[in-house]
């Protein structure tokens, strides 16, 4: 491209990226019980298919199943959600944030 080089600090007239909303959003969402996660399960929202989450695993700290998932930006407020793993749906609240025990009350009882 004329006028441009790859080198750092070496092109001639600036380039300016258009700006793009996030069309989806990362999300944490905890569990009570139920069987083990490992990710790639399905997450719901009134019964429908809105994403599928990327890890999960034994929170030892807050003893709940802790999930991420991208959700359309629409939901990433929303509540009242689902985790699909084994045939078994189960209800999952979306946190902002990580979970945390500040304490450690969870650990030491």
């Amino acid at each position: 491209m004329p006028g441009t080089s790859c080198l750092p600090n070496r092109s001639t007239k600036s380039i300016r990226l258009p700006f793009r909303a996030t069309r989806r959003r990362l999300c944490c969402f905890l569990l009570e019980d139920g069987p083990s996660l490992h990710g790639a399960e399905a997450i719901l929202h009134d019964g429908k298919p809105v994403g599928v989450t990327t890890s999960a695993g034994w929170g030892h700290t807050v003893q709940k199943w802790i999930a991420y998932g991208y959700l359309p930006a629409g939901l990433a407020k929303a509540d009242a959600f689902e985790i699909e793993a084994f045939c078994e749906r189960r209800p999952a609240r979306r946190i902002d944030g990580a979970p945390y025990d500040p304490g450690p009350l969870k650990i030491l009882g």
